[in-house]
């Protein structure tokens, strides 16, 4: 029996190790994009496979204390990867993307609400094999409190 049990320990650690190494050759595989000067208190830096096309644009934004504090965030996007035929959009903090923010077709847009911070991830991906498409992470700069 223990010998049955360290066996699955095996194989559930291989599993997991192959799930690892897959989604780095995923993170490595991203291309980082031209990143446009930013006025905005929230620098959007931008990371997309060669075949997916990214913009993302803070549209609104809050500075409090000198420092930027929240953003609404257009995201516009057009992957042209075969077979791709729906695109999830999830955001999270600190390098864990995992809220569902939207899903569409592989050429979308769509404006978040204020709820962008430092940190913030929002990954595009394709379900069907939870592949990364691409990556926007926002960092907030110094800024001008009103």
């Amino acid at each position: 029996m223990l010998a049955a049990s360290v066996s699955l320990a095996g194989c559930c650690e291989k599993a997991a190790l192959e799930r690892c190494r897959v989604e780095q050759a995923a993170k490595l595989a991203l291309l980082e994009q031209a990143v446009k000067p930013s006025t905005a208190p929230m620098r959007l830096d931008i990371r997309a496979a060669a075949s997916v096309a990214v913009e993302a644009d803070a549209v609104r934004s809050a500075c409090v204390s000198g420092k930027g504090a929240s953003a609404e965030v257009r995201v516009k996007w057009k992957v042209s990867t075969p077979g791709v035929m729906t695109v999830r959009v999830t955001v999270g903090e600190k390098g864990n993307a995992n809220k569902v923010w939207m899903e569409a077709g592989p050429e979308g847009e769509g404006v978040t609400g204020p709820w962008i911070q430092d940190g913030a991830l929002i990954q595009l991906r394709d379900p069907s094999g939870d592949k990364l498409l691409a990556e926007v992470h926002a960092t907030s700069l110094p800024c001008e409190s009103k």
